[in-house]
């Protein structure tokens, strides 16, 4: 590869670190690396866990039930909190933004080109 399309390559990276959709990500990332957040985080893995560890005995497990409704609502507590759904939607623009920056690359390049995007969570 030569040294001009790899400093290409580079300034194209930078600008997308530059970009508001990522420096938004970045910073609701740190939000949720806080102390803040840790409990919410916290909670939701431990009962991940046990409910993970109950369900390899499937119905047989005599507290499933109670372990899946925990985990149920360790999880909807997550992801209904303010911070982790501004960070969600965030992610989803920003990986938009680079289905989109890689669609049309592969079309500048060669409309022969197939781009396979993964589905974004909706």
């Amino acid at each position: 590869m030569n040294n001009e399309l790899i400093q290409k390559t580079y300034n194209v990276i930078d600008a997308i670190k530059e970009s508001s959709s990522f420096q938004t990500l970045l910073t609701l990332n740190e939000v949720l690396e806080s102390e803040a957040l840790k409990p919410v985080f916290e909670t939701y893995k431990l009962t991940k866990k046990i409910y993970l560890e109950a369900k390899q005995y499937s119905t047989f497990h005599p507290d499933l039930k109670t372990y899946q409704k925990a985990f149920q609502t360790a999880k909807n507590d997550l992801y209904t909190h303010p911070t982790m759904k501004a960070y969600l939607i965030a992610y989803r623009a920003f990986q938009s933004e680079l289905d989109a920056f890689v669609s049309k690359l592969g079309q500048v390049i060669s409309p022969k080109i197939k781009i396979s995007m993964i589905p974004s969570i909706k």
